[in-house]
C-alpha cells in the first residue's frame, strides 16, 4: 500500500501520528502500530516521514472502528520511501479532496460545542463526535478567515487556529509537528509567525483536519473525538 503523506502530527513527547492518501483507492489511511509511532521516524531525526512523501507501507491489516475507519496496522520497519512531492504538488493533490464544510467530512454526528464568547457577541467553539459515532476521522478542509496564534493555557503555550464556517466560529488546537520544537511541546514561534502572516491574506486556508482519539473532558461528559487541525498546507 502506497500513501501520499498529508497528515503528520505531534502527540506526547517522543510520539507522532501520520496518515495519507492511498494512491489506489483515493481514501485516507492511518498507519498504526502499538500505542503510537516513535518520532525517530520523522525526517528531522533521520527517518522517512515528512509531509509530501510517498511511502510504501508493505503489508497492512484493517483495525479501525467508527469513526476511525482509516486505521490499518503495519510494521514501521517495512516503510520504503518511493518519492518526495514538493509543497506545491502536495497542495494540488489535497485540493482534490478538500471539502467546504466539516460535516461533509465527518458527517451529521459532528456537534459544534460552545467554547467562549467573542468580543462582538458571537461565540468561539469547537466540534466533536461522540465515541462510536460518525463516518470518518480524517479529511482536507478549506478553513475560512483562518488565524494562527499561540495562546497561554494551563501554564503552557499552545498553537491554535481560529476560523469561520457560516455563522459558526471555531477555535481548535493545531498539532502540526513542524510548528513545535524537537521536544514537541515548545511552539516554534518564528515559523508560526511567518505562517500566520501568510494565512492572514487568504480568504480560505487549506488544512488537513482530524478527530482525536476519544476522551472525556470531565467525568460527567460522554467520551468524544475532538476536532483538530493536523497540518496547514500551502503551495
Amino acid at each position: 500500500m502506497r500513501l501520499l503523506i498529508n497528515h503528520l502530527t505531534r502527540m506526547q513527547p517522543g510520539w507522532i501520528c501520520t496518515a495519507g492518501i492511498d494512491l489506489v483507492s483515493g481514501r485516507h489511511i492511518r498507519p498504526v502500530s502499538g500505542h503510537g509511532l516513535p518520532n525517530r521516524l520523522l525526517e528531522r531525526f533521520g527517518g522517512p516521514l515528512q509531509l509530501g512523501v510517498i511511502i510504501d507501507l508493505g503489508e497492512t491489516e484493517f483495525c479501525g472502528t467508527v469513526p476511525e475507519i482509516e486505521d490499518r496496522r503495519f510494521d514501521p520497519e517495512q516503510i520504503v520511501v518511493v518519492q518526495q512531492h514538493s509543497p506545491t504538488e502536495l497542495f494540488r493533490a489535497c485540493q482534490d479532496f478538500a471539502e467546504p464544510t466539516l460535516q461533509h467530512i465527518f458527517g451529521d454526528d459532528l456537534e459544534w460545542l460552545h467554547h467562549e464568547p467573542t468580543t462582538w457577541g458571537a461565540s468561539w467553539g469547537t466540534a466533536a463526535v461522540e465515541q462510536h459515532r460518525g463516518i470518518r476521522s480524517l479529511g482536507c478542509y478549506w478553513a475560512a478567515q483562518a488565524q494562527l496564534l499561540v495562546v497561554e493555557k494551563e501554564g503552557r503555550r499552545r498553537v491554535r487556529m481560529r476560523f469561520r464556517e457560516g455563522d459558526l466560529y471555531f477555535d481548535v488546537p493545531v498539532t502540526d509537528y513542524r510548528l513545535y520544537r524537537d521536544d514537541q511541546t515548545t511552539p516554534n514561534e518564528p515559523l508560526i509567525n511567518d505562517l500566520a502572516a501568510g494565512i492572514s491574506h487568504q480568504t480560505s486556508t487549506l488544512v488537513s483536519v482530524g478527530l482525536s482519539r476519544a476522551y472525556r473532558n470531565t467525568e460527567s461528559q460522554p467520551a468524544r473525538h475532538w476536532l483538530q487541525v493536523n497540518n496547514i498546507l500551502s503551495p
